[in-house]
């Protein structure tokens, strides 16, 4: 199986960047193609790359700055693998993680997308909710979508996608700040695709802590949200609206409770159901 790596960047992250393409160096999977949107202003990027052993593997296309969605929808387009993945920029790599992906994949014909686990090993932290260890394999439905994919850990079969593409109204530097991986998600289950979280399979990246986000990011989030959901429901996957409940009763009990001792955290909380209600209602 050939696998396409389609990774996006701007050139802010140039440490991160070298880090993630010598993991690619050491991988002990060979048949890989690197497909590289640069939005950099300058040349830096392309001469790490025809410094590193990746640069007979690497396809780049050079462009000024897009959307996330846009950037990625620009590198399907000229991606061939059977296997198609999303690695940011300050994300890396395990040596022997696609040799797991393939072989997972191998083994279940039938599967479609494969959702790995989201590491930090340097804060030894997992990503958001995710489920931090066993080896069971968990389905994904309309309502667990919004809980496990997360972009760096999507694998996916080509032949699935069609003429899929990331809706680029979403996600960062879009109007509407995330949700772009999601709504994909959603998109393959609307065609029956069998998608699988491996909780034993990891993606390294570096997880932050949401109590440093200032109120805009909660705020453009919760609009990522909320578009999502709309979306979703002009499909008819009725289903999400249980993750939409789910998420704002949440956020109206952190809202009210952190009124008490803790008005900062109060206010991002507003903010995200204002985010919400603002993708839901408005016109996508």
């Amino acid at each position: 199986m050939k696998i396409s790596l389609i990774i996006t960047t701007q050139g802010n992250r140039m440490t991160d960047l070298i880090r993630f393409i010598r993991s690619i160096e050491l991988m002990i999977y060979k048949n890989v193609e690197i497909i590289l949107v640069d939005q950099s202003e300058d040349s830096a990027i392309l001469d790490i790359v025809r410094n590193s052993s990746i640069y007979e593997k690497t396809k780049h296309i050079k462009t000024s700055k897009v959307s996330l969605s846009k950037a990625r929808n620009m590198g399907l387009a000229e991606a061939t693998g059977d296997i198609l993945c999303f690695p940011d920029d300050d994300c890396w790599y395990s040596e022997n993680i696609i040799d797991q992906v393939v072989k997972l994949f191998k083994e279940q014909n039938s599967c479609d997308c494969i959702c790995t686990n989201v590491y930090d090993p340097n804060e030894e932290k997992f990503y958001g909710t995710r489920r931090k260890n066993g080896n069971d394999e968990i389905q994904i439905n309309q309502i667990n979508a919004f809980k496990y994919p997360i972009s760096v850990g999507i694998f996916l079969r080509s032949r699935v996608m069609g003429n899929l593409l990331f809706d680029e109204r979403l996600g960062a530097g879009a109007k509407w700040g995330s949700g772009e991986e999601t709504d994909l998600i959603l998109k393959l289950l609307k065609k029956d695709a069998k998608i699988i979280f491996c909780p034993n399979i990891l993606v390294y990246h570096p997880v932050g802590n949401d109590i440093n986000w200032d109120r805009a990011k909660y705020y453009n989030y919760g609009k990522g949200f909320g578009a999502t959901i709309q979306i979703s429901l002009q499909r008819r996957q009725f289903l999400t609206l249980i993750e939409l409940l789910i998420i704002l009763s949440r956020s109206f009990a952190a809202f009210i409770l952190f009124g008490i001792k803790d008005r900062r955290k109060s206010l991002n909380y507003l903010a995200r159901i204002r985010g919400i209600f603002k993708g839901l209602t408005s016109v996508i």
